[in-house]
């Protein structure tokens, strides 16, 4: 998918049919305007504590929203806690200690293949889909290598490969050792909490290759690291998933969230470089890579069958993987309740 394509479509569905998911549109399909921004009959705004990954579009999303007033316009005080791994923040929901994780899709569905039988976890919608025919910016997640220690595509064979084990970087990596033959028991995993631990590690030379993207691809590549696969080379085009409990999934406070959420996007997409500079001062990410990062992802998404397969190949590679012993219906952990009052054209399952 092309850059401008994408945003030309995403701007036209906006202004015209009012769906993009978790997007925008008129007050007539229940969008984020201010008139009917989400606040309760009281006036009231509900807290929403969400947990998001540091430096990924989510993370970007909820600091923009935060500068600009538009959560607060919209019902909602949100408060916003920083994860390394989208494990972590699935976590979080399962504890109560935050209300939505904001994560990859290989975490969410690993996560409830290992606790089907007793999870309160539900997927309530898909946010975006990355670009990852996007070849020439480092927000795009690649596989990077040492160039002193992996010569060539035949020389990943007993080296030492950096993994956050649960996430989708775990998954990726796997899909690399499939791509040249190999298995984890041909090459040696060391494993990490978060992908920002990979800069430190390919310093002191304890790793020969990694799964990054954004700033640590940037501070990799400064090291002398080059990109070895990307994602489309790979085949792989993951997805940014919203997780919630299944109390919260039916909770007033989560439609809100979505609409203010919407707004946010459609703010970015129209003040592309305010809003940039509004985020780099937030987050200390650089301006350029915060558009990279924006821009190269689909938010036209609807949850429907097409998107149900693709999560079910992802549960049906972790149970092949090993990664847990029975099948499950991953139906029966969505909950689309919220989703389906704001932008009900959107549920297509």
């Amino acid at each position: 998918m092309r850059k401008k394509s994408v945003i030309k479509k995403l701007l036209a569905l906006t202004l015209t049919a009012g769906l993009l998911l978790t997007g925008c549109g008129s007050s007539d399909s229940g969008s984020a305007s201010s008139a009917d921004a989400g606040s309760d009959a009281s006036g009231e705004k509900s807290v929403v504590r969400v947990g998001v990954m540091i430096g990924i579009a989510e993370h970007l999303i909820a600091a923009l929203g935060q500068e600009k007033g538009i959560w607060e316009k919209n019902g909602v005080d949100l408060q916003v806690t920083e994860f390394a791994t989208g494990v972590e923040a699935i976590g979080s929901v399962q504890m109560g200690q935050i209300d939505i994780a904001e994560i990859m899709d290989y975490a969410i569905i690993n996560r409830i293949g290992t606790t089907a039988k007793d999870t309160n976890l539900r997927i309530y919608e898909i946010n975006y889909r990355s670009a990852s025919d996007r070849e020439d910016t480092t927000a795009v997640n690649k596989f990077y290598v040492n160039p002193e220690t992996v010569s060539g595509e035949d020389d990943l064979k007993g080296k030492r490969i950096s993994v956050s084990l649960g996430t989708v970087n775990e998954y990726n990596i796997a899909k690399v050792l499939e791509k040249e033959g190999l298995t984890k028991d041909d090459v040696t995993y060391v494993p990490i909490e978060g992908i920002q631990a990979n800069v430190a590690l390919a310093t002191n030379g304890e790793i020969d290759a990694t799964w990054a993207g954004g700033q640590t691809a940037e501070k990799l590549i400064e090291l002398g690291w080059t990109p070895f696969f990307s994602e489309a080379e790979i085949g792989l085009n993951a997805r940014n998933i919203g997780v919630v409990s299944d109390t919260f999934a039916k909770d007033p406070a989560l439609e809100k969230y979505i609409k203010a959420r919407a707004e946010i996007i459609k703010y970015y997409l129209e003040n592309k470089d305010e809003a940039a500079s509004v985020i780099s001062k937030k987050t200390t990410v650089k301006e350029e890579l915060v558009k990279s990062t924006l821009d190269g992802n689909d938010y036209n998404i609807l949850l429907d069958q097409a998107e149900l397969d693709h999560l079910n190949e992802l549960k049906e590679w972790a149970l092949n993987n090993g990664n847990y012993e029975e099948d499950f219906d991953l139906k029966s952990f969505i909950d689309t309740t919220a989703l389906a009052k704001v932008y009900p054209d959107l549920v297509k399952i």
